[in-house]
């Protein structure tokens, strides 16, 4: 049985290495017309110029960039919820009395926690359920769940002022972002089979039909944008997700910042009902997006696994010779078996390539990205004034945004090692220096002083060791373990 299996295997790798050799041949001796294949060779498709390359996948293009409003709504929620309570009306309404002279309001630092990191139990109970959900009604359905999800979950925020009681006000609002939570990763899992069934490298396609969980389907959706660019753009291109991270932060702060005038609880409720704007791109998504061909080959429905290619690569590339490495690439996975778990992520040589991707999925939290997000309330607490504080997070946002884009150089000529040691301790000196500044309160100093520092902070983050940790997922996975890990 085993020679049996060995000799099936080979023979389908035999079929699949004659496949682009063909399709190789005939797109070098062709030039790039509307009615020739697309690149086939890896060599090929890693030297093709970035505009040739947008002329030749010209629908896929667009494609994709409809799937970064998923990462604009992720930055958006964030910052819009992580920011609300800054806004007096909100502070007021879910707070306690700080000073009943200056009628003063805080939020206790327990709720504070607790609306921190309820989103994490979100998004586990999205990791167990959504896996599992895509493959038995589809990629697409998937992702209209996700985006329904997100709908309710900011009704349920809107109205949490509501509540008989003050717990129970904070409860619906915990609620609420527990619900976001969940559909963040439904979206994002969704997403990233979508993403990976409409970009034809032979592994991407192979990979994007296992089953996984979803504790780093952010990253996995990083690998397979990371496998479809030259080696030389690997870096630079992971930079753009944080960058898209920071543009739906940007606009959530200026939202923010607009309504932090208005004394009345309409302030925080125009900035939750905002999030609807930014919810309704999913579900136009998933009425425009094809369903993944990837799925349909593995439901053994051939004639809509062909209608989905030529809608994502028609008419510039043929589709056929892309449906045929797809095929091929899934009939050799399911000879193979699915034979990758967790627990082998863990033995041998792999255990090294899971602590640096471990490693890698905790620098955000380590360099205080968390933190970072809801500074204006933070700031708030030294002693600077709501409107102040806003400011300074929508000038640290901008910063964030141009150190962002930058990296796009740091990370093509600093190796990746040195960029993120360096500006983590970088990071760590100018953290210290916050607290020390803050030891001996002086309101005409303290505050300004650790805004400023958070500002420089966010800048060494984006030059540093924010894009680095996106790239270094993609580094150390080896390809059968790509999805566990």
């Amino acid at each position: 049985m085993a020679l049996t299996n060995d000799v099936e295997m080979s023979n389908m790798k035999a079929d699949v290495e004659k496949l682009e050799h063909t399709t190789s041949v005939s797109s070098v001796t062709q030039p790039l017309t509307a009615s020739n294949s697309l690149p086939a060779s890896s060599d090929e498709q890693m030297n093709l110029p970035l505009r040739k390359a947008f002329r030749q996948y010209s629908r896929l293009c667009w494609y994709v960039l409809g799937m970064t409003t998923v990462v604009l709504l992720w930055g958006y929620d964030g910052i819009v919820v992580g920011n609300i309570t800054a806004l007096p009306a909100f502070q007021r309404d879910f707070g306690g009395v700080w000073s009943e002279d200056e009628q003063a309001y805080i939020i206790p630092a327990f709720w504070l926690s607790l609306l921190s990191a309820i989103p994490d139990v979100g998004r586990g109970f999205g990791a167990t359920t959504a896996g599992p959900l895509q493959d038995r009604i589809g990629r697409i359905k998937t992702l209209f769940i996700g985006a329904t999800i997100a709908t309710v979950s900011i009704v349920v925020m809107f109205f949490s002022n509501k509540g008989p009681s003050l717990d129970a006000k904070r409860g619906l609002l915990l609620f609420a972002r527990l619900l976001q939570g969940c559909e963040f990763f439904i979206q994002i899992f969704a997403l990233r089979f979508i993403l990976a069934s409409s970009l034809g490298s032979k592994e991407l396609l192979t990979n994007a039909t296992k089953p996984d969980g979803l504790g780093m389907i952010k990253i996995q959706a990083l690998t397979y944008i990371s496998e479809t660019v030259p080696t030389c753009l690997r870096g630079p291109s992971m930079a753009l997700f944080p960058v898209f991270n920071l543009l739906g932060n940007f606009i959530g702060a200026l939202v923010i910042f607009g309504v932090e005038s208005i004394d009345s609880d309409t302030s925080y409720l125009i900035a939750i009902s905002s999030q609807w704007i930014f919810s309704i791109c999913p579900l136009l998504l998933c009425f425009l997006l094809p369903e993944s061909p990837a799925y349909y080959v593995r439901r053994k429905n051939m004639d809509a696994a062909k209608a989905s290619l030529k809608r994502l690569y028609a008419p510039k590339n043929d589709a056929d010779v892309v449906f045929e490495k797809l095929r091929l690439s899934i009939e050799h996975e399911e000879a193979i078996g699915s034979v990758a778990s967790y627990a082998d992520c863990f033995r041998g040589t792999n255990r090294r390539r899971t602590l640096i991707i471990m490693f890698a999925n905790f620098l955000p939290p380590m360099f205080g990205l968390p933190l970072l997000t809801s500074i204006s309330y933070f700031l708030q607490q030294t002693g600077m004034s709501s409107s102040q504080s806003l400011i300074f997070l929508i000038i640290g946002i901008v910063f964030g945004l141009f150190a962002n884009t930058a990296s796009s150089w740091t990370l093509s000529h600093i190796p990746r090692r040195r960029l993120t040691i360096v500006s983590l301790g970088a990071i760590a000196l100018l953290w210290g220096a916050m607290g020390i500044s803050g030891i001996k309160q002086n309101d005409n100093i303290t505050p300004w002083l650790t805004a400023v520092f958070g500002t420089i902070i966010v800048i060494c983050c984006g030059l540093g060791c924010w894009p680095s940790s996106y790239a270094m997922y993609v580094v150390p996975i080896s390809n059968p373990l790509s999805l566990p890990s």
